[in-house]
C-alpha cells in the first residue's frame, strides 16, 4: 500500500499477496507466540473454540488478526479478567472485514 503512493517505487516491486490463516498447527502456534507478547496476567489458553473464532471474525488476515487481539488484550485489563475468554472476544469492539465494507456500503459509520 505505501509503494502504491509512488508510481517509480511501485513499477520496481512485484506484489506478494499473503494467504490467509487456516485452523491449522501454523495458526494455533501464531496465537500461542502473540500471547506472550501481550501484557496480560493471565494465558488466554487460545482452546479450539476461541482460536476458531479469532479466525471467523479476522477472516484469516493477519493484520486483522492483531487488531483483535490488541483491542481484545485491552478489553481484558480494563475489565481485571487479565486474559482473552470468548466473553472478551464476544463483547470487544471489532467489526470483520466483511462487516465494515458492508457498513461502508450502507452509507453508516
Amino acid at each position: 500500500m505505501a509503494l502504491s503512493s509512488d508510481e517509480q517505487l511501485e513499477n520496481r516491486f512485484e506484489p506478494f499477496i499473503l494467504p490467509r490463516w487456516q485452523d491449522n498447527n501454523d495458526f494455533h502456534s501464531l496465537l500461542v507466540s502473540y500471547e506472550l507478547l501481550l501484557p496480560l496476567r493471565k494465558n488466554a489458553s487460545f482452546t479450539l473454540g476461541r482460536s476458531k473464532k479469532i479466525l471467523q471474525k479476522t477472516e484469516g488476515i493477519l493484520g486483522e488478526i492483531v487488531c483483535l487481539l490488541t483491542r481484545a488484550a485491552e478489553q481484558a485489563i480494563l475489565t481485571g479478567k487479565e486474559c482473552i475468554d470468548e466473553e472478551i472476544l464476544d463483547k470487544v469492539d471489532y467489526l470483520s472485514p466483511t462487516d465494515r465494507r458492508k457498513k461502508i456500503e450502507r452509507g453508516l459509520t
